[in-house]
């Protein structure tokens, strides 16, 4: 089930042309897979404060809102808020180059954000790197 995650890091690893417009501090060449074997909700499932536009929504568990991360970050993150906790943790993990999952990067790094319509956006994205992946192959 963790593949298409750990697939999805790598073509995000490869393709340097994604980050060209993010003005990241961060050297993609010392990214690496490593095993992990934990989903986060990048909204959380059971946040401390719901949001309307979360509410009932079925946005919750689909691709554009999970990334594979290790257990002793998802608990760190917990039921953290995406603006407010979850963001400083990924900014120190970007400043100490102990990234775990680029996904969670480029989140963090496009959307100001994180709404029902920005998860959308970033799901038909990465479905659409896989995809092309797909086709590229021989």
């Amino acid at each position: 089930a963790h593949y298409w995650f750990y697939k999805l890091d790598y073509l995000l690893w490869k393709n340097d042309s994604i980050w060209k417009d993010l003005n990241l501090n961060f050297d993609l060449s010392k990214f690496r897979l490593s095993r992990l074997n934990s989903i986060e909700h990048i909204y959380p499932q059971q946040p401390f404060k719901q949001k309307e536009e979360w509410k009932n929504s079925e946005h919750l568990d689909n691709f554009g809102n999970l990334a594979l991360i290790s257990n002793h970050m998802n608990s760190s993150l917990s039921n953290k808020d995406y603006n407010e906790e979850k963001r400083g943790l990924l900014i120190n993990q970007l400043n100490k180059g102990t990234i775990e999952s680029l996904k969670m990067v480029l989140i963090y790094s496009k959307y100001k954000e994180w709404t029902p319509e920005n998860c959308n956006k970033h799901q038909t994205e990465m479905i659409n790197l896989l995809i092309e992946d797909l086709k590229n192959a021989k």
